[in-house]
């Protein structure tokens, strides 16, 4: 995801970003979590 975004391409950066997401949303769900989860830990750092 680094190198996509050093080399500026957007497609690459698309696709790296969409996979990092996919994996994040897998570890959320083996834990028994949700994106609200992770929205309210946002919102309690502000």
């Amino acid at each position: 995801m680094v190198i996509a975004g050093k080399n500026r391409d957007k497609s690459e950066i698309s696709y790296e970003v969409a996979d990092l997401i996919y994996h994040l949303t897998v570890m959320l769900v083996d834990n028994d979590m949700t994106w609200d989860d992770i929205y309210k830990e946002m919102k309690r750092r502000r």
